[in-house]
Protein backbone atom coordinates (compact mmCIF):
# COMPACT_ATOMS: atom_id res chain seq x y z
CA UNK A 1 0.00 0.00 0.00
CA UNK A 2 1.46 3.69 -1.01
CA UNK A 3 0.84 7.07 -0.67
CA UNK A 4 1.26 10.31 -2.57
CA UNK A 5 4.38 12.71 -0.40
CA UNK A 6 3.89 16.55 -1.48
CA UNK A 7 5.52 16.25 -4.46
CA UNK A 8 3.42 13.63 -6.14
CA UNK A 9 6.78 10.79 -5.38
CA UNK A 10 5.13 7.56 -3.96
CA UNK A 11 5.95 6.33 -0.20
CA UNK A 12 4.89 2.92 1.68
CA UNK A 13 2.17 3.41 4.44
CA UNK A 14 2.74 2.39 7.70
CA UNK A 15 0.80 1.25 10.22
CA UNK A 16 -2.04 3.53 12.01
CA UNK A 17 -0.52 2.26 15.84
CA UNK A 18 3.31 2.09 15.31
CA UNK A 19 3.71 3.96 12.71
CA UNK A 20 6.37 2.24 11.70
CA UNK A 21 5.71 -1.66 10.01
CA UNK A 22 5.00 -0.91 6.53
CA UNK A 23 3.82 -4.55 6.37
CA UNK A 24 0.07 -3.64 6.27
CA UNK A 25 -2.34 -6.85 6.51
CA UNK A 26 -5.58 -5.55 8.21
CA UNK A 27 -7.84 -3.06 8.40
CA UNK A 28 -10.48 -2.26 11.31
CA UNK A 29 -14.07 -1.73 10.32
CA UNK A 30 -14.86 0.38 13.14
CA UNK A 31 -11.87 2.14 14.16
CA UNK A 32 -11.06 2.82 9.67
CA UNK A 33 -7.09 2.13 10.72
CA UNK A 34 -5.17 -0.23 8.70
CA UNK A 35 -2.69 -2.14 11.00
CA UNK A 36 0.31 -4.64 11.24
CA UNK A 37 0.08 -8.17 11.93
CA UNK A 38 2.02 -7.31 15.57
CA UNK A 39 -0.67 -4.29 16.22
CA UNK A 40 -3.52 -6.12 15.25
CA UNK A 41 -2.82 -8.59 17.98
CA UNK A 42 -2.23 -5.53 20.32
CA UNK A 43 -6.03 -3.94 18.90
CA UNK A 44 -7.86 -7.34 20.40
CA UNK A 45 -6.26 -7.36 23.58
CA UNK A 46 -7.45 -3.94 24.57
CA UNK A 47 -11.02 -5.00 26.26
CA UNK A 48 -13.11 -1.92 24.99
CA UNK A 49 -12.11 -2.44 21.51
CA UNK A 50 -12.66 -6.57 21.59
CA UNK A 51 -15.39 -6.56 19.74
CA UNK A 52 -14.37 -4.19 16.41
CA UNK A 53 -14.55 -5.88 13.10
CA UNK A 54 -10.98 -6.75 11.59
CA UNK A 55 -11.07 -7.34 8.30
CA UNK A 56 -8.03 -9.20 5.96
CA UNK A 57 -7.15 -7.35 3.32
CA UNK A 58 -6.44 -9.92 1.27
CA UNK A 59 -9.81 -11.38 1.79
CA UNK A 60 -11.88 -11.72 -1.35
CA UNK A 61 -14.79 -10.99 1.48
CA UNK A 62 -13.79 -7.37 1.81
CA UNK A 63 -16.05 -5.43 -0.32
CA UNK A 64 -18.87 -7.41 1.84
CA UNK A 65 -17.61 -6.34 4.83
CA UNK A 66 -17.36 -2.60 3.65
CA UNK A 67 -20.79 -2.59 3.07
CA UNK A 68 -21.30 -4.25 6.67
CA UNK A 69 -23.81 -1.46 8.57
CA UNK A 70 -24.12 -1.33 12.31
CA UNK A 71 -27.17 -2.33 13.28
CA UNK A 72 -27.74 -1.36 17.71
CA UNK A 73 -27.94 2.53 16.24
CA UNK A 74 -30.78 2.49 13.83
CA UNK A 75 -34.01 3.74 16.14
CA UNK A 76 -37.66 3.24 15.45
CA UNK A 77 -39.59 5.98 13.89
CA UNK A 78 -42.24 6.42 16.91
CA UNK A 79 -40.42 5.97 20.38
CA UNK A 80 -36.88 6.59 18.93
CA UNK A 81 -35.47 3.04 20.45
CA UNK A 82 -33.27 0.93 19.13
CA UNK A 83 -32.62 -3.17 18.46
CA UNK A 84 -34.99 -2.54 15.84
CA UNK A 85 -36.83 -4.97 13.51
CA UNK A 86 -38.71 -4.55 10.29
CA UNK A 87 -42.27 -4.49 9.55
CA UNK A 88 -42.76 -5.75 5.88
CA UNK A 89 -46.52 -5.31 5.91
CA UNK A 90 -46.06 -1.04 6.69
CA UNK A 91 -42.43 -1.06 5.60
CA UNK A 92 -41.05 0.84 8.75
CA UNK A 93 -38.68 0.31 11.74
CA UNK A 94 -40.13 -1.38 14.14
CA UNK A 95 -39.10 -1.33 18.10
CA UNK A 96 -40.92 -3.96 20.60
CA UNK A 97 -43.44 -1.28 22.22
CA UNK A 98 -44.01 -0.76 18.33
CA UNK A 99 -44.77 -4.38 17.88
CA UNK A 100 -46.61 -4.85 20.89
CA UNK A 101 -49.09 -1.28 19.83
CA UNK A 102 -49.79 -2.35 16.23
CA UNK A 103 -47.35 -4.81 14.62
CA UNK A 104 -48.63 -7.92 16.11
CA UNK A 105 -49.57 -9.90 13.56
CA UNK A 106 -47.36 -8.26 10.86
CA UNK A 107 -44.63 -10.08 8.98
CA UNK A 108 -41.17 -8.85 10.73
CA UNK A 109 -37.94 -9.28 9.59
CA UNK A 110 -34.38 -8.81 11.21
CA UNK A 111 -32.81 -5.65 9.77
CA UNK A 112 -29.48 -7.66 8.98
CA UNK A 113 -31.46 -9.61 6.42
CA UNK A 114 -33.53 -6.37 5.21
CA UNK A 115 -30.37 -4.44 5.08
CA UNK A 116 -28.62 -7.45 3.12
CA UNK A 117 -31.60 -7.43 0.63
CA UNK A 118 -31.84 -3.37 0.73
CA UNK A 119 -27.72 -3.18 -0.30
CA UNK A 120 -28.06 -6.37 -2.64
CA UNK A 121 -31.25 -3.72 -4.49
CA UNK A 122 -29.02 -0.88 -4.37
CA UNK A 123 -26.13 -2.75 -6.13
CA UNK A 124 -28.32 -4.30 -8.83
CA UNK A 125 -29.47 -0.62 -8.72
CA UNK A 126 -25.78 0.86 -9.20
CA UNK A 127 -25.16 -1.94 -11.60
CA UNK A 128 -28.21 -0.76 -13.70
CA UNK A 129 -27.25 3.08 -13.22
CA UNK A 130 -23.55 2.20 -14.36
CA UNK A 131 -24.62 0.62 -17.41
CA UNK A 132 -27.32 3.70 -18.53
CA UNK A 133 -24.30 5.39 -18.06
CA UNK A 134 -22.41 3.93 -20.39
CA UNK A 135 -25.25 4.03 -22.98
CA UNK A 136 -25.52 7.92 -22.11
CA UNK A 137 -21.98 8.03 -23.11
CA UNK A 138 -22.43 6.36 -25.98
CA UNK A 139 -25.71 8.07 -26.86
CA UNK A 140 -23.38 11.48 -26.54
CA UNK A 141 -20.67 10.27 -28.95
CA UNK A 142 -24.18 9.46 -31.34
CA UNK A 143 -25.07 12.60 -30.99
CA UNK A 144 -21.66 14.15 -31.73
CA UNK A 145 -21.89 12.31 -35.00
CA UNK A 146 -25.99 13.52 -35.20
CA UNK A 147 -25.18 16.82 -35.05
CA UNK A 148 -22.16 16.21 -37.26
CA UNK A 149 -24.25 15.22 -40.02
CA UNK A 150 -26.92 17.38 -39.72
CA UNK A 151 -24.99 20.37 -39.60
CA UNK A 152 -22.87 19.03 -42.79
CA UNK A 153 -26.52 18.42 -44.38
CA UNK A 154 -27.49 21.44 -44.05
CA UNK A 155 -24.02 23.50 -45.18
CA UNK A 156 -24.77 21.43 -48.01
CA UNK A 157 -28.44 22.54 -48.65
CA UNK A 158 -27.17 26.14 -48.08
CA UNK A 159 -24.09 25.27 -50.91
CA UNK A 160 -26.95 24.12 -53.18
CA UNK A 161 -29.48 27.12 -52.06
CA UNK A 162 -26.46 29.33 -53.47
CA UNK A 163 -25.56 27.54 -56.78
CA UNK A 164 -29.19 27.34 -57.95
CA UNK A 165 -29.59 30.67 -57.14
CA UNK A 166 -26.69 31.76 -58.96
CA UNK A 167 -28.09 29.27 -62.17
CA UNK A 168 -31.47 31.18 -61.68
CA UNK A 169 -30.23 34.38 -61.59
CA UNK A 170 -27.97 33.45 -65.16
CA UNK A 171 -31.03 31.62 -66.34
CA UNK A 172 -32.87 35.31 -65.61
CA UNK A 173 -30.83 37.17 -67.10
CA UNK A 174 -30.61 35.18 -70.41
CA UNK A 175 -34.09 34.78 -70.62
CA UNK A 176 -34.63 38.85 -70.43
CA UNK A 177 -31.94 39.94 -72.97
CA UNK A 178 -33.54 36.97 -75.54
CA UNK A 179 -37.02 38.54 -74.16
CA UNK A 180 -35.29 42.24 -75.11
CA UNK A 181 -34.00 41.37 -78.69
CA UNK A 182 -37.91 40.00 -79.18
CA UNK A 183 -38.94 43.00 -78.23
CA UNK A 184 -36.37 44.71 -80.60
CA UNK A 185 -36.94 42.90 -83.46
CA UNK A 186 -40.98 42.79 -83.23
CA UNK A 187 -40.54 46.89 -83.13
CA UNK A 188 -38.63 46.65 -86.00
CA UNK A 189 -40.38 44.74 -87.74
CA UNK A 190 -44.03 46.82 -86.83
CA UNK A 191 -42.44 49.96 -88.04
CA UNK A 192 -41.35 48.73 -91.49
CA UNK A 193 -44.97 47.44 -91.61
CA UNK A 194 -46.33 50.30 -90.69
CA UNK A 195 -44.46 52.58 -93.36
CA UNK A 196 -45.42 50.54 -96.08
CA UNK A 197 -48.98 50.71 -95.12
CA UNK A 198 -48.29 54.98 -94.81
CA UNK A 199 -46.74 54.89 -98.65
CA UNK A 200 -50.01 53.05 -99.98
CA UNK A 201 -52.20 55.28 -98.08
CA UNK A 202 -50.32 58.28 -99.82
CA UNK A 203 -50.57 56.79 -103.53
CA UNK A 204 -54.53 56.25 -102.61
CA UNK A 205 -54.80 59.48 -101.34
CA UNK A 206 -53.00 61.33 -104.75
CA UNK A 207 -55.26 59.30 -106.75
CA UNK A 208 -58.38 60.39 -105.23
CA UNK A 209 -57.73 64.10 -105.17
CA UNK A 210 -57.08 63.70 -108.79
CA UNK A 211 -60.57 62.49 -108.98
CA UNK A 212 -62.01 65.69 -106.74
CA UNK A 213 -59.92 67.74 -109.11
CA UNK A 214 -61.30 66.71 -112.21
CA UNK A 215 -65.09 66.80 -110.57
CA UNK A 216 -64.50 70.25 -109.05
CA UNK A 217 -63.86 71.40 -112.61
CA UNK A 218 -66.94 69.99 -113.91
CA UNK A 219 -69.65 73.02 -115.17
CA UNK A 220 -72.86 71.54 -113.55
CA UNK A 221 -74.23 73.60 -116.58
CA UNK A 222 -72.56 72.61 -119.54
CA UNK A 223 -74.88 69.35 -120.59
CA UNK A 224 -71.58 68.15 -122.39
CA UNK A 225 -68.83 68.35 -119.75
CA UNK A 226 -71.07 66.39 -117.82
CA UNK A 227 -70.62 63.07 -120.03
CA UNK A 228 -66.83 63.81 -120.89
CA UNK A 229 -65.79 64.27 -117.05
CA UNK A 230 -68.17 61.06 -116.44
CA UNK A 231 -65.53 59.20 -118.58
CA UNK A 232 -62.41 60.90 -117.96
CA UNK A 233 -63.36 59.98 -114.32
CA UNK A 234 -64.25 56.57 -115.08
CA UNK A 235 -60.80 56.20 -117.04
CA UNK A 236 -59.26 56.30 -113.43
CA UNK A 237 -58.94 52.86 -111.97
CA UNK A 238 -61.03 53.37 -108.12
CA UNK A 239 -58.92 52.10 -105.67
CA UNK A 240 -59.80 50.19 -102.81
CA UNK A 241 -60.46 52.13 -99.83
CA UNK A 242 -60.88 50.31 -96.13
CA UNK A 243 -61.18 51.97 -92.96
CA UNK A 244 -59.07 49.46 -91.35
CA UNK A 245 -56.22 50.03 -93.40
CA UNK A 246 -53.34 49.96 -90.95
CA UNK A 247 -54.19 46.55 -88.70
CA UNK A 248 -54.77 46.87 -85.29
CA UNK A 249 -52.80 44.62 -83.64
CA UNK A 250 -51.03 44.94 -80.61
CA UNK A 251 -48.58 43.05 -78.00
CA UNK A 252 -49.41 42.16 -74.20
CA UNK A 253 -46.72 41.31 -71.88
CA UNK A 254 -48.39 38.49 -69.35
CA UNK A 255 -46.48 38.90 -66.46
CA UNK A 256 -46.06 35.25 -64.46
CA UNK A 257 -46.89 36.10 -60.41
CA UNK A 258 -43.22 36.01 -58.47
CA UNK A 259 -45.40 34.13 -55.33
CA UNK A 260 -43.46 31.29 -53.22
CA UNK A 261 -45.15 28.82 -54.80
CA UNK A 262 -44.01 29.94 -58.35
CA UNK A 263 -40.29 30.52 -57.33
CA UNK A 264 -40.94 26.96 -55.10
CA UNK A 265 -41.17 25.44 -58.62
CA UNK A 266 -38.26 26.62 -60.21
CA UNK A 267 -35.92 26.67 -56.88
CA UNK A 268 -37.14 23.80 -55.35
CA UNK A 269 -37.85 22.88 -51.59
CA UNK A 270 -36.44 21.43 -48.20
CA UNK A 271 -38.18 18.36 -47.38
CA UNK A 272 -38.06 16.92 -43.53
CA UNK A 273 -37.26 13.50 -44.11
CA UNK A 274 -38.86 11.00 -41.34
CA UNK A 275 -36.00 9.59 -39.28
CA UNK A 276 -36.27 5.90 -39.25
CA UNK A 277 -36.62 5.87 -35.17
CA UNK A 278 -36.97 2.57 -33.25
CA UNK A 279 -37.82 1.47 -30.10
CA UNK A 280 -35.49 -0.83 -28.29
CA UNK A 281 -36.86 -2.90 -25.15
CA UNK A 282 -34.47 -4.61 -22.47
CA UNK A 283 -36.47 -6.64 -19.80
CA UNK A 284 -34.46 -6.35 -16.81
CA UNK A 285 -37.42 -8.22 -14.93
CA UNK A 286 -39.94 -11.30 -15.46
CA UNK A 287 -42.01 -11.90 -12.37
CA UNK A 288 -44.96 -14.42 -12.76
CA UNK A 289 -48.31 -14.01 -11.35
CA UNK A 290 -51.36 -16.06 -10.13
CA UNK A 291 -53.80 -13.54 -11.80
CA UNK A 292 -55.00 -14.61 -15.69
CA UNK A 293 -55.21 -10.57 -15.63
CA UNK A 294 -53.86 -7.43 -14.54
CA UNK A 295 -56.16 -5.02 -14.89
CA UNK A 296 -54.05 -2.04 -13.74
CA UNK A 297 -50.37 -1.71 -11.84
CA UNK A 298 -48.76 1.28 -10.11
CA UNK A 299 -45.23 1.10 -8.60
CA UNK A 300 -44.19 2.94 -5.45
CA UNK A 301 -40.68 4.18 -5.19
CA UNK A 302 -39.84 0.75 -2.20
CA UNK A 303 -40.68 -1.68 -5.19
CA UNK A 304 -43.82 -2.71 -3.98
CA UNK A 305 -46.41 -2.02 -6.24
CA UNK A 306 -50.51 -2.19 -6.31
CA UNK A 307 -52.27 -3.98 -8.86
CA UNK A 308 -55.84 -4.64 -9.77
CA UNK A 309 -57.52 -7.97 -11.20
CA UNK A 310 -60.75 -9.51 -11.98
CA UNK A 311 -61.27 -12.82 -12.66
CA UNK A 312 -63.91 -15.49 -12.33
CA UNK A 313 -66.32 -12.78 -10.91
CA UNK A 314 -63.75 -11.65 -8.31
CA UNK A 315 -62.02 -8.59 -8.11
CA UNK A 316 -59.34 -7.39 -5.92
CA UNK A 317 -56.56 -4.69 -5.69
CA UNK A 318 -53.37 -6.47 -4.04
CA UNK A 319 -50.32 -4.83 -2.75
CA UNK A 320 -47.15 -7.17 -3.50
CA UNK A 321 -43.72 -7.11 -3.10
CA UNK A 322 -41.50 -6.96 -6.50
CA UNK A 323 -38.18 -8.56 -5.36
CA UNK A 324 -37.17 -11.70 -5.12
CA UNK A 325 -39.67 -12.47 -2.15
CA UNK A 326 -42.35 -11.98 -4.95
CA UNK A 327 -45.69 -11.73 -3.61
CA UNK A 328 -48.83 -10.70 -1.52
CA UNK A 329 -48.51 -8.09 0.88
CA UNK A 330 -52.05 -7.07 1.65
CA UNK A 331 -55.25 -7.70 -0.88
CA UNK A 332 -58.51 -5.23 -1.20
CA UNK A 333 -61.93 -6.49 -1.90
CA UNK A 334 -62.60 -3.85 -4.19
CA UNK A 335 -62.99 -3.43 -8.13
CA UNK A 336 -60.81 -1.01 -9.67
CA UNK A 337 -61.69 0.71 -12.86
CA UNK A 338 -57.89 2.58 -12.36
CA UNK A 339 -55.81 3.41 -9.95
CA UNK A 340 -53.38 6.42 -9.69
CA UNK A 341 -50.70 7.43 -7.30
CA UNK A 342 -51.58 11.08 -5.38
CA UNK A 343 -48.97 13.49 -4.68
CA UNK A 344 -48.44 12.46 -1.26
CA UNK A 345 -48.23 8.23 -2.46
CA UNK A 346 -51.69 7.53 -1.31
CA UNK A 347 -53.04 5.16 -3.81
CA UNK A 348 -56.46 6.61 -5.45
CA UNK A 349 -58.96 4.27 -7.35
CA UNK A 350 -61.95 4.67 -9.45
CA UNK A 351 -64.37 1.94 -8.09
CA UNK A 352 -65.79 0.17 -11.18
CA UNK A 353 -69.91 0.88 -12.23
CA UNK A 354 -69.96 3.09 -9.43
CA UNK A 355 -69.49 7.18 -8.80
CA UNK A 356 -66.89 6.89 -6.07
CA UNK A 357 -63.22 7.50 -6.06
CA UNK A 358 -61.22 6.09 -3.18
CA UNK A 359 -58.05 6.89 -1.36
CA UNK A 360 -55.85 3.68 0.48
CA UNK A 361 -53.37 5.06 2.46
CA UNK A 362 -49.74 3.93 2.92
CA UNK A 363 -50.79 1.67 5.93
CA UNK A 364 -54.23 0.32 3.69
CA UNK A 365 -56.40 2.28 5.68
CA UNK A 366 -59.22 3.71 2.80
CA UNK A 367 -61.70 6.22 2.44
CA UNK A 368 -64.18 7.64 0.18
CA UNK A 369 -63.02 11.31 -1.04
CA UNK A 370 -65.42 11.87 -4.09
CA UNK A 371 -69.20 10.88 -5.16
CA UNK A 372 -69.56 12.07 -8.48
CA UNK A 373 -73.42 11.04 -8.76
CA UNK A 374 -75.26 10.62 -11.16
CA UNK A 375 -72.57 9.71 -13.38
CA UNK A 376 -69.87 6.46 -13.08
CA UNK A 377 -66.27 7.11 -12.71
CA UNK A 378 -63.81 5.72 -15.13
CA UNK A 379 -60.43 7.23 -15.65
CA UNK A 380 -58.62 8.69 -12.98
CA UNK A 381 -55.02 10.06 -13.30
CA UNK A 382 -53.29 12.43 -11.00
CA UNK A 383 -50.98 15.12 -12.45
CA UNK A 384 -47.61 16.14 -10.81
CA UNK A 385 -48.97 19.27 -9.69
CA UNK A 386 -51.59 16.91 -7.74
CA UNK A 387 -54.30 17.93 -10.11
CA UNK A 388 -57.13 15.41 -10.20
CA UNK A 389 -58.14 14.09 -14.23
CA UNK A 390 -61.31 11.96 -13.79
CA UNK A 391 -63.32 10.64 -16.91
CA UNK A 392 -66.87 10.04 -16.14
CA UNK A 393 -70.44 8.95 -18.27
CA UNK A 394 -73.92 8.71 -17.52
CA UNK A 395 -74.85 4.89 -16.86
CA UNK A 396 -76.16 2.82 -19.38
CA UNK A 397 -74.52 1.55 -22.93
CA UNK A 398 -71.05 2.72 -22.79
CA UNK A 399 -70.97 3.01 -25.98
CA UNK A 400 -74.24 4.22 -27.23
CA UNK A 401 -74.38 8.20 -27.71
CA UNK A 402 -77.42 9.66 -27.39
CA UNK A 403 -78.71 13.25 -27.12
CA UNK A 404 -78.68 13.24 -23.56
CA UNK A 405 -75.30 11.51 -22.99
CA UNK A 406 -72.81 13.10 -21.33
CA UNK A 407 -68.92 12.09 -21.63
CA UNK A 408 -66.25 14.55 -20.28
CA UNK A 409 -62.81 14.98 -18.11
CA UNK A 410 -63.50 16.59 -14.85
CA UNK A 411 -60.66 18.76 -13.41
CA UNK A 412 -60.37 18.75 -9.55
CA UNK A 413 -57.76 20.62 -7.70
CA UNK A 414 -56.61 20.47 -4.25
CA UNK A 415 -56.63 23.59 -2.27
CA UNK A 416 -54.41 22.21 0.72
CA UNK A 417 -52.02 19.91 -1.47
CA UNK A 418 -52.27 16.76 0.48
CA UNK A 419 -56.38 16.07 -1.47
CA UNK A 420 -58.17 16.23 1.55
CA UNK A 421 -60.26 19.33 0.27
CA UNK A 422 -61.12 19.17 -4.02
CA UNK A 423 -62.78 21.43 -5.92
CA UNK A 424 -63.70 21.67 -9.46
CA UNK A 425 -64.54 24.58 -12.12
CA UNK A 426 -63.54 22.48 -15.26
CA UNK A 427 -64.76 20.22 -17.26
CA UNK A 428 -64.13 19.13 -21.14
CA UNK A 429 -67.07 17.82 -22.89
CA UNK A 430 -67.14 19.11 -26.51
CA UNK A 431 -65.12 20.93 -28.69
CA UNK A 432 -65.03 24.33 -30.51
CA UNK A 433 -67.71 23.36 -32.98
CA UNK A 434 -69.39 21.37 -30.32
CA UNK A 435 -68.69 18.12 -31.74
CA UNK A 436 -68.34 15.85 -29.00
CA UNK A 437 -64.82 14.96 -27.93
CA UNK A 438 -65.46 11.49 -26.25
CA UNK A 439 -67.41 8.06 -26.14
CA UNK A 440 -66.04 7.10 -23.07
CA UNK A 441 -62.63 8.36 -21.09
CA UNK A 442 -61.34 5.37 -19.68
CA UNK A 443 -57.28 6.44 -19.57
CA UNK A 444 -56.12 9.62 -19.08
CA UNK A 445 -52.06 10.89 -18.89
CA UNK A 446 -50.89 14.71 -18.71
CA UNK A 447 -47.46 16.40 -19.98
CA UNK A 448 -46.60 19.07 -18.44
CA UNK A 449 -48.33 19.90 -15.33
CA UNK A 450 -51.78 19.35 -17.76
CA UNK A 451 -50.58 21.95 -20.68
CA UNK A 452 -51.53 18.89 -22.46
CA UNK A 453 -54.45 16.32 -21.50
CA UNK A 454 -54.23 13.00 -23.40
CA UNK A 455 -57.48 10.91 -23.17
CA UNK A 456 -57.79 7.03 -23.79
CA UNK A 457 -61.30 7.46 -25.37
CA UNK A 458 -62.55 3.65 -25.87
CA UNK A 459 -65.28 3.87 -28.94
CA UNK A 460 -66.70 0.12 -28.80
CA UNK A 461 -65.11 -3.44 -27.16
CA UNK A 462 -62.22 -3.72 -29.11
CA UNK A 463 -61.43 0.08 -30.98
CA UNK A 464 -60.52 3.25 -29.75
CA UNK A 465 -58.11 6.40 -29.83
CA UNK A 466 -56.35 9.07 -28.17
CA UNK A 467 -57.49 12.34 -27.83
CA UNK A 468 -55.18 15.24 -27.11
CA UNK A 469 -56.54 18.86 -25.35
CA UNK A 470 -54.64 21.35 -24.92
CA UNK A 471 -55.65 23.33 -20.82
CA UNK A 472 -58.38 25.20 -22.89
CA UNK A 473 -59.97 22.16 -23.80
CA UNK A 474 -59.09 23.03 -27.17
CA UNK A 475 -58.78 19.94 -29.59
CA UNK A 476 -54.86 19.16 -30.37
CA UNK A 477 -54.82 16.04 -32.07
CA UNK A 478 -55.99 12.47 -32.12
CA UNK A 479 -54.37 9.14 -32.99
CA UNK A 480 -55.89 5.73 -34.50
CA UNK A 481 -53.25 3.81 -34.52
CA UNK A 482 -50.47 2.32 -36.59
CA UNK A 483 -51.76 1.66 -40.31
CA UNK A 484 -49.76 -0.88 -40.38
CA UNK A 485 -50.07 -3.11 -37.34
CA UNK A 486 -53.91 -2.31 -37.07
CA UNK A 487 -56.45 -4.50 -39.11
CA UNK A 488 -60.00 -5.29 -38.93
CA UNK A 489 -59.31 -8.00 -36.87
CA UNK A 490 -57.21 -6.58 -34.24
CA UNK A 491 -57.79 -2.86 -33.72
CA UNK A 492 -56.21 -0.33 -32.17
CA UNK A 493 -57.42 0.38 -28.31
CA UNK A 494 -55.46 2.39 -26.14
CA UNK A 495 -55.52 -0.01 -22.88
CA UNK A 496 -53.44 1.87 -20.94
CA UNK A 497 -51.47 5.43 -21.30
CA UNK A 498 -48.39 6.57 -19.46
CA UNK A 499 -45.94 9.93 -20.28
CA UNK A 500 -42.70 8.84 -19.76
CA UNK A 501 -40.08 11.09 -17.78
CA UNK A 502 -38.54 12.03 -21.28
CA UNK A 503 -42.40 13.44 -21.89
CA UNK A 504 -43.04 10.92 -24.72
CA UNK A 505 -46.52 9.14 -24.11
CA UNK A 506 -46.37 5.40 -24.00
CA UNK A 507 -49.42 3.44 -25.29
CA UNK A 508 -50.11 -0.40 -24.56
CA UNK A 509 -51.65 -1.63 -27.75
CA UNK A 510 -52.97 -5.40 -26.08
CA UNK A 511 -55.11 -5.96 -29.35
CA UNK A 512 -51.78 -6.04 -31.00
CA UNK A 513 -48.96 -7.01 -28.37
CA UNK A 514 -47.38 -3.66 -29.42
CA UNK A 515 -46.25 -0.45 -27.33
CA UNK A 516 -46.83 2.90 -29.42
CA UNK A 517 -44.73 5.80 -28.69
CA UNK A 518 -46.19 9.42 -29.48
CA UNK A 519 -44.30 12.65 -29.11
CA UNK A 520 -46.11 15.54 -27.61
CA UNK A 521 -47.54 16.64 -31.30
CA UNK A 522 -49.34 13.27 -31.43
CA UNK A 523 -46.44 12.41 -34.02
CA UNK A 524 -45.57 8.21 -33.65
CA UNK A 525 -41.92 8.31 -33.17
CA UNK A 526 -42.13 4.25 -32.57
CA UNK A 527 -44.26 1.24 -32.64
CA UNK A 528 -42.97 -1.92 -31.02
CA UNK A 529 -44.27 -5.58 -31.32
CA UNK A 530 -42.93 -6.87 -27.82
CA UNK A 531 -44.29 -10.80 -28.81
CA UNK A 532 -40.86 -10.35 -30.55
CA UNK A 533 -39.14 -10.32 -27.55
CA UNK A 534 -41.97 -12.66 -25.34
CA UNK A 535 -44.19 -9.98 -24.18
CA UNK A 536 -48.12 -10.88 -25.20
CA UNK A 537 -51.01 -9.15 -24.56
CA UNK A 538 -49.39 -6.01 -22.90
CA UNK A 539 -52.31 -3.89 -20.85
CA UNK A 540 -51.35 -1.81 -17.36
CA UNK A 541 -48.58 0.58 -18.06
CA UNK A 542 -46.37 2.86 -15.07
CA UNK A 543 -43.05 4.36 -14.80
CA UNK A 544 -41.33 3.83 -10.99
CA UNK A 545 -39.02 6.32 -9.81
CA UNK A 546 -36.07 5.14 -11.71
CA UNK A 547 -37.69 5.59 -14.75
CA UNK A 548 -38.36 1.59 -15.90
CA UNK A 549 -41.36 1.09 -17.85
CA UNK A 550 -43.65 -2.11 -15.60
CA UNK A 551 -45.93 -3.91 -18.14
CA UNK A 552 -48.66 -5.40 -16.45
CA UNK A 553 -50.01 -8.20 -18.79
CA UNK A 554 -53.11 -10.48 -19.90
CA UNK A 555 -52.84 -14.03 -21.17
CA UNK A 556 -54.78 -16.48 -23.69
CA UNK A 557 -57.86 -18.00 -22.17
CA UNK A 558 -55.71 -21.63 -23.04
CA UNK A 559 -52.69 -20.06 -20.49
CA UNK A 560 -52.71 -21.51 -17.37
CA UNK A 561 -49.76 -20.36 -16.03
CA UNK A 562 -50.31 -17.12 -14.85
CA UNK A 563 -49.58 -13.50 -16.28
CA UNK A 564 -46.15 -11.82 -15.62
CA UNK A 565 -44.99 -8.45 -14.70
CA UNK A 566 -42.10 -6.33 -16.80
CA UNK A 567 -39.79 -4.35 -16.13
CA UNK A 568 -38.13 -2.85 -19.00
CA UNK A 569 -36.07 -0.14 -20.15
CA UNK A 570 -37.02 2.16 -23.50
CA UNK A 571 -34.55 3.62 -25.79
CA UNK A 572 -35.09 5.48 -28.47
Amino acid sequence: MACNDEGGAQVLKTCDLCEKDTDIRYKCMDCNKFLCERCKGIHKNVPTLSLHDICDLKSELLCRVNTKVRMDNIPCNYHKKFQCMFCKDCEVLVCSECISNSHQKHCLESLEKTCEEKLSKLERYKAKIEKDVTCLQKSYGDFAIAKTEWENSLDDIRSKINDKEGELKEAVTKYAAKMRDDVTEKKRDGIEDMLLKQKRCENVEHILNCKLEILNSMQSSAGGEIFEFEQKVLNYQMPCVSESIILRKNIKYLERSTSEETISTLFGSMILLGVPYTMNITIDRSLNTNFSNIENLVVSEGETAWVSTFENNKASVQKMHLTDVFGTVKQLDLHAFDVAFSANNDLIISIESTSEIVRVSLNCEFQSILDLSPFLVKAVHVAKNGDFYIGVRESGDPFEITESSCRKVLVYKSSDGKQTSLTSNVSYEYDQSKQRLFTSPCRITTLSDGDLIIVGDWITHIEGRLVALNRNGDLEWTYNGNSKVNSDTSKFRPYDIVSSPEGYIVVADKNNHALHLLNGAGELIACKLVDEIGITLPKALCFDFWGYLWIGCSTFPEDKSGANIYAVKLGI
